[in-house]
């Protein structure tokens, strides 16, 4: 189910940080984690076909000021961090329930989207 603070496992092609491409050989990876973010409209109106996604990691030591850090067993397997500045779009498609991996907390989902108004200049 697409809702806001969806957390999703999905192919690491189709949320590639802009630092892999600067790397000579990156490591390879089976998965990446994602936050949806979106409002409920845009996820759930089949008009819209794209919602906008965070990415996650759980190498707590790339974590800057605008991350926010969510804890093992709210939907993470362990200690991760929704790293604000590496927001995607992504397709709604690929989004299926296979892939869906639960529901941060509401008060996680707003200290994610704060950090994301933060860094766009809205507050």
């Amino acid at each position: 189910m697409i809702e806001p603070g969806g957390v999703f496992q999905i192919p690491p092609r189709l949320a590639r940080p802009p630092q892999e491409a600067h790397r000579f050989n990156p490591a390879p990876r089976e998965s990446r984690w994602v936050l949806i973010i979106s409002t409920p409209d845009q996820c759930l109106k089949p008009e819209h076909e794209t919602v906008l996604g965070i990415l996650l990691s759980s190498q707590l030591a790339y974590s800057a000021e605008h991350d926010v850090l969510i804890y093992a067993g709210e939907c993470v397997l362990e200690d991760s961090i929704a790293q604000a500045d590496l927001l995607f779009t992504l397709s709604k498609i690929d989004l299926d329930r296979s892939r869906y991996r639960g529901t941060v907390q509401a008060d996680t989902l707003l200290k994610v989207r704060a950090a994301v108004a933060r860094l766009l200049g809205f507050v």
